[in-house]
């Protein structure tokens, strides 16, 4: 879902192509950090940086929530002690 530039798609095909093509272990190594901090740089969701993701998903926690304990049948009838 993100809306990541053409330019920096074809950089993360790029750099994943690289790690996926390291002839060594410290080449895939350096390969995969390149790669972690391109990927963790454009990750969004549709436009949103990652600390405003907050603002969509607390609000539709709580909403979720609030309507699953609506949804739950209430007991009619009260519980009887044992004897």
């Amino acid at each position: 879902m993100s809306d990541a530039a053409p330019g920096a798609v074809k950089k993360f095909a790029d750099l994943k192509t690289a790690y996926l093509a390291a002839p060594s272990d410290d080449a895939r190594a350096a390969a995969w950090s390149a790669l972690w901090h391109h990927a963790s740089a454009v990750a969004n969701w549709r436009g949103l940086i990652p600390a405003a993701t907050v603002l969509i998903s607390l609000p539709a926690g709580f909403l979720a929530g609030c309507l699953v304990s609506l949804g739950r049948p209430k007991n009619v009838e009260p519980s009887k002690p044992h004897v």
